[in-house]
């Protein structure tokens, strides 16, 4: 007889026995064709008997825990991907641009060469 794993408590209607979520039984199938028809699905299911059956109730029970984790990934990698689209369009054309080592161009078109760090001083010295 196959064995069934109770989901949800449940009292049987002709034994009057009361099952707990998580407990393992053993019934007929006709017996727990019976139970799903009087409380529906998803008070017992099957445990699998052989190896290919136990992969698969394992791989069922990896897609439905995982498949909401799936759907949060999806949706975070656009949010980023839409917020790094936002920040790409809005990075500036700053100044001063590296044209060379040593070598930078400042907003008015001149080239100044030094380090960075006089380049830009360079450059806020020109906006002033």
């Amino acid at each position: 007889m196959p064995r069934y794993k109770v989901n949800k408590m449940f009292q049987d209607t002709r034994t009057n026995e009361i099952y707990s979520a998580g407990v393992l039984i053993t019934l007929k199938e006709e017996r727990a064709k019976e139970i799903v028809s009087n409380l529906g699905n998803g008070f017992i299911e099957i445990v699998p008997e052989d190896e290919g059956q136990i992969k698969d109730f394992v791989q069922v029970a990896v897609d439905e825990a995982t498949a909401p984790l799936l759907d949060e990934i999806k949706r975070l990698k656009a949010e980023l991907t839409e917020k790094e689209s936002i920040k790409a369009d809005n990075i500036d054309e700053g100044f001063p641009k590296m044209i060379s080592r040593g070598k930078y161009e400042l907003s008015n078109g001149e080239t100044f060469e030094g380090n960075k760090e006089a380049a830009f001083e360079a450059e806020k010295a020109l906006e002033k």
